[in-house]
């Protein structure tokens, strides 16, 4: 059976956006006009085209940049599917005559290449056409009313060319966009050397983009723009923004250090908070911290427990390779003070 959700948001010009989310669980999506465009596709085509250019892309990444991706494969967003979604969008075809139907590849974690259908169509969303150059005009209209961001899209593929196919069987239109293999190849090897160029250059970003922005890579589920609000300690954001742009660096080691001087930081916070301020001449380390807490009974065994781990795994991060050992060692810190926060500063 067809699931559809659908969102009605009215904006400041009275226009009305309207969004349809899919359920890729059914084969077919039926034919839906929305102020005048229509949208008549067959999911499982629009999956077999994006898992067509997800194996060329892959291929690419594993022959080209094997060793990259082993220490950053978060540079590469298109590798794992878990973390993707894909936005079909129909512009005015008067406008756009060539290519007003385009998949949008993004990046949203634990999407599973979820689909969603925006239709773009109607004389509103154009009020501010001449405004913009018309190749940026379309990304600023998606970023405008809230579909896309376009710092998440990975990559854009033009469907016009394949408008009268999309309702085929699909194992006949899989044979027909096996005749695009080179050109679908050529696309993704590009990508893939675009992304690995494009991480390089992290290390121009100012610290705090880390932390604010860790939401949205691989390797975290935690939102830390929160954790910062909530703490709103400038010594503690500054040693988390050193941490988390470490980690974005591969510097795995220098991530578990200024990650432990976090904790260190957030534990103190925590007992001033509590009116158990530490003197100067009291011991800072983490093991001490948290038997302070636990004693003070601020924290539960639970707790403490959770940071004696992570004063080892912070002690042991000298001796340790750099590899996936140190790199886990970092998700269990950043773990633990999301947790905490969550837990001691609502």
């Amino acid at each position: 059976m067809l699931m559809l959700s659908i969102e009605i948001i009215v904006f400041y010009r009275l226009t009305i956006f309207l969004k349809v989310v899919i359920d890729v669980s059914s084969p077919f999506y039926k034919l839906i006009s929305f102020h005048g465009g229509n949208l008549n596709m067959n999911n499982s085509n629009i999956l077999s085209l994006a898992e067509k250019l997800h194996d060329f892309y892959k291929t690419n990444v594993d022959k080209l940049f094997a060793n990259a991706f082993k220490t950053s494969p978060e540079a590469f967003r298109f590798y794992n599917l878990k973390d993707v979604k894909l936005n079909i969008v129909q512009f005015d075809k008067s406008l756009f005559p060539r290519n007003n139907i385009l998949m949008y590849i993004i990046q949203k974690k634990d999407s599973n290449l979820e689909i969603e259908y925006n239709d773009l169509t109607a004389e509103e969303y154009y009020v501010d056409f001449a405004d913009h150059h018309t190749s940026e005009f379309k990304e600023a209209v998606l970023d405008n009313e809230g579909i896309i961001d376009k710092r998440d899209i990975i990559f854009v593929e033009e469907l016009s060319y394949l408008e009268n196919r999309w309702n085929e069987d699909n194992e006949v239109f899989k044979a027909h966009i096996d005749i695009h293999n080179d050109l679908y190849f050529t696309q993704m090897q590009r990508l893939a050397s675009q992304e690995a160029r494009e991480y390089q250059t992290h290390i121009n970003q100012s610290a705090n983009y880390y932390a604010r922005n860790a939401y949205k890579y691989a390797y975290s589920a935690l939102d830390l723009g929160p954790v910062i609000e909530k703490v709103n300690d400038a010594d503690f954001e500054y040693q988390l923004d050193e941490a988390i742009a470490a980690y974005d660096h591969s510097l795995y080691m220098a991530s578990t250090a200024c990650l432990g001087v976090s904790l260190e930081t957030l534990c103190k916070i925590l007992l001033e908070k509590n009116g158990k301020a530490i003197n100067d001449n009291e011991p800072t380390m983490l093991s001490k911290l948290a038997d302070r807490l636990y004693r003070g009974n601020i924290i539960s065994k639970r707790f403490k427990a959770r940071l004696d781990v992570c004063y080892k795994l912070r002690n042991l991060s000298s001796h340790t390779s750099p590899g996936m050992v140190i790199k886990e060692d970092c998700h269990t810190i950043i773990g633990t003070i999301h947790e905490i926060v969550n837990t001691y500063f609502d």
